[in-house]
């Protein structure tokens, strides 16, 4: 996370350009940032979508505190509806494997486990982390929330810099 630290920090440091909306948005970048430092390095299920859900919360207050307009709160609200999406499709992948290894709910025994399922299994599994993974990062079909969605720099460096960079790259590593 060390690359898009440094501009998340500029960016915490100069805060919002509007003033008003600074403390909400404040709070938004701590929840955000705390939650992608969470999914980058927790190792298992419940608490890797806790920390999850908290960086998405944040993304939304980031979000909000900037726009108060009706087109902001659709884009936000569109946003979450995918992010809301995204996590079920994750949840049921990880209860899948959850189930397979036996209750166990660390990312070790998901590598396990997965090669315990059926193909059938698998390719549920892959679907499902597939649209899951896919919607709470923003890739193709489920893009269209981001443009409407970056504010100021400041929401932008955070964004992009750490929640979505690094977190990608963290759902990705191995064991995961």
């Amino acid at each position: 996370m060390g690359f898009g630290l440094l501009p998340a920090g500029l960016a915490v440091a100069l805060a919002t350009p509007i003033r008003a909306a600074r403390p909400a948005w404040l709070a938004g970048a701590a929840l955000s940032l705390i939650g992608a430092l969470g999914v980058f390095g927790l190792q298992d299920a419940y608490s890797f979508l806790v920390a999850w859900e908290l960086m998405s919360i944040g993304v939304a207050v980031l979000i909000l505190s900037e726009r108060a307009s009706a087109q902001a709160g659709r884009c936000a609200l569109y946003m979450l509806t995918l992010l809301e999406a995204g996590f079920v499709g994750i949840l049921l992948a990880l209860l899948l494997l959850a189930q397979r290894a036996g209750g166990a709910v660390d990312f070790a025994g998901f590598a396990v486990a997965g090669h315990a399922l059926s193909s059938g299994g698998r390719i549920a599994v892959g679907l499902l982390a597939l649209f899951g993974f896919g919607a709470k990062l923003g890739l193709l079909p489920f893009y269209e929330w981001f443009p409407g969605a970056y504010g100021s720099g400041a929401s932008g460096a955070i964004m992009s810099g750490v929640v979505l960079k690094h977190v990608s790259l963290a759902s990705g590593q191995s064991g995961r």
